[in-house]
């Protein structure tokens, strides 16, 4: 970690004692914030990092896309085959 604002941040966060401060930082860091700049997911350093989310829909886009976006670089055909629970447990 080369960048002090960062490493600072992270050390916080680390050992639990975040400040208004810190808030600031990482609230500027979501996508759809204000100041976040904008960021295009098909260049580096974005197309490599990871992507963190809470949301099972939100995880499940992603995934999607850039499965999509994987199998048309490499000119391979994406299939699709959706399963459908049709077991019956009784309880």
């Amino acid at each position: 970690m080369t960048d002090p604002e960062w490493l600072d941040l992270l050390q916080h966060v680390w050992h639990s004692n975040c400040d208004e401060r810190h808030i600031a930082m990482l609230h500027q860091l979501i996508v759809t914030h204000d100041n976040c700049p904008v960021t295009n997911f098909t260049t580096s350093p974005w197309k490599d990092a990871l992507l963190v989310t809470p949301r099972h829909a939100i995880r499940m886009k992603w995934n999607n896309m850039t499965t999509k976006t994987c199998t048309h670089a490499l000119g391979i055909t994406l299939i699709k085959c959706p399963a459908f629970d049709t077991v019956q447990v009784d309880n």
